[in-house]
């Protein structure tokens, strides 16, 4: 999601300093909060989502839906599969992250509905192997989220040894002592600013 360059400025560290260690901690900071929202942060792919109707005329998904979006309708794994028109009688249409049925249909209780549409977001430069995460244009409050935990994680060392390499720091506006760091996360979420709101803002709330 973010570049090298970037984490390097914003960590206020020379080029090249420990390139392959940002590198691992940035994939694991973007799938920790990917994990604890539900929700996708990656570049863009085709993806089919399948959703259990709920006999309303709303069907909610993970994401908002881009690109070309078709949905096939089943009333089990295995049934018969019928194609649901959006531009039919019968359809339905887009409305932000759920798609809404035309006409006083509904979306059947119980049923499944493969969605399959575009989600997540433009990449702007591809990741090299070894050299940077891939640049992808990811809301902006992500972004600052990402690089938050980034920090957090870096300044005490690999989280993936769980070792710390010093025994207190202060970043910004929040420090952390030794001991804390690999504990849960509830000390990460206490110390970088704004995190749990953002987690807040972007968690997948099924209406």
């Amino acid at each position: 999601m973010i570049l090298i360059d970037d984490l390097e400025t914003f960590l206020g560290i020379a080029d090249g300093t420990d390139t392959a260690l940002l590198i691992a901690i940035e994939e694991e900071a973007v799938a920790w909060f990917e994990k604890q929202t539900g929700r996708f942060f990656g570049a863009e792919e085709a993806v089919t989502e399948i959703v259990l109707g709920g006999g309303e005329s709303d069907l909610y998904l993970t994401e908002e839906p881009g690109g070309t979006v078709s949905v096939i309708e089943q009333a089990y794994f295995g049934a018969t599969q019928e194609t649901i028109t959006a531009a039919n009688d019968d359809g339905w249409e887009v409305r932000d992250q759920h798609l809404a049925r035309k006409g006083g249909y509904v979306w059947q209780l119980g049923y499944e509905y493969l969605v399959t549409y575009t989600r997540g977001y433009t990449e702007d430069a591809a990741a090299v192997a070894d050299v940077s995460p891939a640049d992808i244009d990811a809301p902006a409050d992500v972004q600052r989220a990402i690089k938050g935990i980034i920090s957090f994680w870096y300044n005490g060392g690999d989280p993936a040894s769980g070792t710390s390499q010093k025994t207190s720091e202060t970043m910004g506006n929040y420090s952390y002592t030794r001991g804390a760091m690999f504990s849960n996360a509830e000390a990460m979420l206490n110390a970088v600013p704004g995190l749990r709101e953002t987690l807040g803002n972007w968690e997948d709330v099924r209406i």
